[in-house]
């Protein structure tokens, strides 16, 4: 060879192992034109994720990153859909796990409470109206 690279000389791939891939990025599309950025990065413990879309630029939580991490694809436009089991194997002892639980737990109360408040307000109709309640 004189030097130069040889276009027919196959090249060697890296395949990156999962313990390199420690950060990982989904273009997804959302109700702006263009795709929202929705990035995951491994933390010692843990992960981190942000999103370019409003909420996620605001600190809030976002759909965008909680679907992905539920394995949610449907707008997934970036083609690494197969990347997603990765992210989801960082959830285990993570502080997300932990707060989706806690979420979890107030949703299911929250609903228990509204039930019992629209109880209580068919009490109070019902006293209004007759005068008892029994």
């Amino acid at each position: 060879m004189n030097g130069k690279s040889d276009v027919n000389t196959p090249k060697k791939l890296h395949l990156l192992t999962e313990s390199e891939m420690n950060e990982i990025m989904f273009h997804v599309q959302g109700s702006s034109d263009e795709p929202y950025e929705v990035v995951f990065r491994r933390q010692p413990v843990g992960f981190t994720a942000s999103c370019t879309c409003v909420a996620g630029a605001n600190g809030q939580s976002c759909k965008h990153r909680i679907n992905l991490i539920l394995g949610v694809t449907t707008d997934v436009v970036s083609g690494n859909i197969s990347a997603i089991p990765l992210i989801q194997s960082w959830v285990s002892g993570s502080a997300y796990e932990t707060a989706a639980a806690q979420l979890f737990q107030a949703e299911q109360e929250f609903e228990q409470v509204k039930k019992r408040v629209a109880q209580s307000r068919k009490l109070v109709g019902l006293a209004l109206r007759s005068g008892d309640i029994t």
